[in-house]
């Protein structure tokens, strides 16, 4: 009864269409959080309710999203398939939505009965063609390689110099790195079941239905690799540039001035030392953190200490009616659910698992 409200009750009050559209564009809310981490302007800073707020708020509209049928303009957008309309919300919807219509029998007969309601004065529209036609396009390889590297282009504009200390403002976005690793997500079980599949076999168990063949997922992953490459030296470079940051401004409180060449020096010393080098080089790098101030240095061994764990979608999630579905979810859970916890924000923890979502989205692709 509720959502027969919603859907017919409604229009001519409130058209489902424009009601859908603001949610979605509501799922923008978690960007908020990042005035905080860049630091622009000290009198735009999230006090620790303002990042409880972006938490509670952001979560809220993501369920109600996800719990609502999609509206008739969202489908007619995915049916499309131009992925130059799709921003970061729109794709966020578009990687539920189009695995539960396709690979779902259940959605697909709510979502159809809902489109029915919702076109029943417009006899120009069938819901089932509708549907068949959001199928046929977007729940395909091509569509999907076409959006990922849409958006991550789009984020490379933030930075083109892997080797220099990036500015505060060109960081990115916490809002940012959880679509793309969303679209991530998605696109890795898209072709990795293409790839399973077997002219001679039926689909692992597990696996999702996609429009697209063993052949296509291949080129796929050739076209797209490069693409994914490029994104992990950029957040590399803002990783190491974030830390740079959070010792500049420590210093600056304590009334400690670097001189940019020493902060250069720092930064290039950061790329080749690590904690989990070969033993071949440990002895080297050791040596060349004997350099870096020790503030520098507890900022790093906290880097290290931040937890991540990133497994193949087969051992974690196969087993789910709508594995995407529950990889990204698991995803919303981590850089989301606890934006709260930490106070001034900072996004260490949601680059670091981002970052090494993609050093395993790479490594799929390349196998």
């Amino acid at each position: 009864m509720a959502l027969n409200f919603i859907l017919v009750g409604l229009q001519d009050i409130l058209p489902y269409d424009r009601l859908y559209e603001s949610l979605i564009s509501l799922l923008s809310v978690g960007s908020q959080c990042d005035l905080n981490y860049r630091n622009l302007d000290p009198t735009n800073k999230l006090s620790h309710f303002g990042l409880c707020a972006v938490q509670y708020c952001f979560n809220v509209i993501w369920r109600i999203v996800l719990q609502l049928p999609p509206s008739v303009k969202s489908l007619q957008l995915l049916s499309n398939g131009d992925v130059r309309q799709f921003d970061n919300s729109k794709a966020l919807h578009s990687c539920i939505w189009i695995t539960r219509i396709a690979n779902n029998k259940w959605f697909y007969i709510w979502v159809k009965d809902s489109l029915t309601k919702l076109l029943q004065n417009d006899a120009n529209v069938k819901s089932d063609n509708l549907l068949k036609s959001v199928i046929k396009t977007a729940n395909s390889i091509t569509f999907n390689i076409q959006l990922l590297k849409h958006l991550m282009i789009r984020q490379f504009k933030c930075g083109s110099n892997y080797n220099e200390i990036l500015a505060p403002d060109g960081m990115p976005l916490l809002y940012d790195m959880f679509t793309l690793e969303v679209l991530c997500a998605k696109t890795c079980v898209t072709l990795d079941s293409c790839y399973n599949l077997n002219e001679s076999s039926p689909p692992l168990s597990g696996s999702p239905s996609v429009c697209g063949t063993n052949l296509e997922s291949k080129q796929a992953s050739i076209e797209i690799l490069p693409t994914v490459l490029n994104m992990i030296s950029y957040n590399l470079s803002c990783a190491r540039s974030s830390l740079i940051h959070q010792m500049t401004n420590d210093d600056v409180v304590q009334g400690i001035i670097t001189v940019p060449k020493l902060l250069n020096a720092y930064n290039s010393i950061i790329k080749i030392t690590s904690s989990k080098c070969s033993s071949k080089l440990s002895h080297l790098t050791l040596a060349l953190a004997v350099h870096l101030p020790r503030n520098l240095v507890k900022i790093l061994d906290k880097w290290n200490m931040i937890p991540v764990d990133v497994s193949h979608w087969r051992t974690e999630h196969s087993s789910s009616p709508i594995p995407s579905e529950s990889y990204i979810l698991g995803i919303q859970s981590h850089h989301f659910m606890s934006i709260s916890a930490s106070n001034p924000f900072n996004s260490n923890v949601n680059l670091k698992h981002f970052t090494n979502t993609l050093l395993k989205f790479a490594e799929d692709l390349f196998q």
